[in-house]
């Protein structure tokens, strides 16, 4: 596998959390998982959504490369997916694509995770405090790649094995050009493996 592509989907949700995170494990995510192209999922809850109108879902699906993700879109499985997901929601959701490489088994067994969108112009800074992340969690708990929608937008995400109220990139941060997510990871999956965090 040459270029993977990591599918990352902000959903607002119409239920709560867990009747989320519950139909989520019982419906979609098999779904997902069953697809051909489909290497594993990652999905969890937006904390910190007190300026937000409604609570999110967060979920990750990496995917040998784009025309994986189109493949499931266009088959006879995509239907009673969106069927099941479209009640559980307020709006649609937003979904985006990413180069960012593999997730490793310890970003895929984390626990939380800062979730940070930021113009490419606004580099400086980044790189070198994701890789003394990368010395302090461990390997691969920090990527980030370029969004294949919006070339201008880059997403980094630095995993971690607690909560942390503040990001280790706050410090560079301009709140009116960048998007910052907390998340709390709850449920990992690859073709093999799916299970609660």
């Amino acid at each position: 596998m040459q270029n993977p592509v990591t599918e990352l989907v902000l959903n607002p949700l119409k239920v709560p959390a867990k009747d989320f995170m519950r139909i989520f494990a019982e419906k979609l995510e098999p779904t997902l998982l069953a697809q051909p192209g489909a290497i594993c999922t990652l999905t969890g809850i937006v904390l910190d959504t007190e300026n937000r109108q409604t609570p999110f879902a967060i979920s990750i699906t990496l995917w040998e490369n784009l025309d994986a993700h189109q493949a499931f879109l266009e088959s006879p499985a995509a239907q009673p997916f969106f069927e099941a997901v479209t009640p559980l929601l307020v709006d649609k959701p937003t979904i985006e694509h990413y180069h960012l490489g593999q997730l490793h088994p310890s970003a895929l067994k984390s626990s939380h995770a800062w979730i940070h969108k930021l113009p490419t112009a606004d580099d400086h800074g980044y790189r070198g405090t994701c890789e003394n992340h990368i010395q302090k969690h461990g390997k691969g708990m920090a990527m980030t790649g370029d969004c294949i929608e919006i070339p201008s937008q880059r997403l980094i995400i630095m995993f971690n094995n607690q909560p942390q109220s503040n990001s280790p990139l706050d410090k560079y941060i301009n709140s009116d050009r960048v998007e910052s997510l907390r998340v709390a990871w709850q449920r990992m999956g690859t073709r093999k493996i799916a299970e609660n965090l």
